[in-house]
């Protein structure tokens, strides 16, 4: 069931792209919207960073987005 589903995503994104394709938009045209890429709030204490540290498996860097260019490759 989860892979039909899966296909079925694909082909909206699929869509999606052609239809900005043909209406002239190109991988420039790409982007977050800012709310992705504002800063967050300062961490309230050290446990809250600990937390986030650990669900993230890795240093907590706030306000940077890593990879985007190879996420608009997949």
């Amino acid at each position: 069931m989860s892979g039909f589903l899966l296909e079925i995503g694909e082909r909206i994104v699929s869509l999606e792209r052609r239809y900005k394709v043909r209406e002239g938009l190109s991988r420039a045209d790409d982007h977050l919207p800012r709310r992705f890429t504002e800063p967050l709030p300062p961490l309230t204490s050290e446990t809250e960073a600990a937390i986030w540290k650990t669900r993230l498996g890795a240093q907590l860097v706030v306000g940077k987005l890593f990879y985007f260019e190879a996420m608009l490759d997949r």
